[in-house]
């Protein structure tokens, strides 16, 4: 089938008829970046983040690629921008210094941080954790990666919970 590269939003509550949700498609400025599925989007403060995905690629045959680049939409200017992230700590001893390409992976807004966890390169699920920290004066990306044990990463939903007053564990 074609892959189609298009933006929409979704207004209204669907609380009554005047606030009925409507899809709106959006007219952003900059590059965006390349149609693909599997990929997730999150909010991350006045930025809206795009990682990961696959698609095809080829011009005879065609292959699936798997993607690991990081785009952002400033929410404040409605522009596309391609974010090349740093590791903001030396990765451990034969680790990755950013995530590897991927799809159907999650990724929950903690915070002013980014949380992405597993998915899925094509060969193997992946359980490996990242942070990612937007610095929003200049888009800066940074990323920490947490590793994986070894139970095998998923992916295609996400969500965050949050322990009840007096429970135990936290992400961060």
């Amino acid at each position: 089938g074609r892959r189609v590269s298009a933006t929409h939003s979704i207004s209204g509550s669907g609380g009554g008829e005047e606030d009925t949700p409507r899809w709106t498609r959006l007219q952003l400025r900059g590059t965006a970046p390349s149609a693909r599925a599997g990929h997730c989007v999150t909010a991350a403060g006045p930025y809206v983040v795009v990682f990961g995905g696959h698609g095809d690629d080829g011009w005879l045959v065609k292959q699936q690629v798997y993607y690991d680049d990081m785009h952002c939409i400033d929410r404040e200017t409605g522009r596309w921008r391609r974010l090349n992230p740093a590791a903001a700590v030396a990765p451990p001893a034969g680790g990755a210094v950013t995530p590897a390409p991927r799809a159907f992976h999650t990724m929950t807004p903690v915070g002013d941080r980014v949380l992405l966890f597993g998915g899925f390169t094509g060969a193997e699920a992946l359980n490996d954790t990242w942070w990612l920290h937007l610095d929003e004066d200049e888009v800066v990306a940074g990323l920490v990666n947490h590793g994986g044990g070894e139970v095998g990463g998923g992916g295609g939903a996400g969500g965050v919970a949050t322990p009840s007053p007096g429970g135990g564990g936290s992400v961060g």
